[in-house]
């Protein structure tokens, strides 16, 4: 079961329209319960993170552009509520 933290950051994202980079991993309940909702922009490769020290890694999960729009998130969670 998702934490309401969780959801909370989805309505959020979809009242707001934000837009996050996240790792992805298309097997789990939240990817397919908010994720698919939203506009998903696949990133080809490996993204690579600088940290304050200077020393750089990359996540084991490829990532991925999901955006919230407003009105096309809400309207596709109206037509799966019916």
């Amino acid at each position: 079961m998702l934490s309401y933290t969780l959801k909370l950051i989805f309505l959020l994202a979809i009242l707001l329209g934000l837009a996050f980079v996240l790792n992805v991993r298309t097997d789990t309940d939240w990817f397919h319960n908010f994720c698919l909702k939203a506009e998903i922009r696949w990133i080809r490769g490996r993204l690579w993170f600088r940290q304050e020290d200077g020393r750089t890694g990359r996540p084991r999960l490829g990532s991925a552009v999901v955006i919230f729009r407003p009105n096309k998130t809400l309207a596709m969670d109206a037509k799966s509520d019916s």
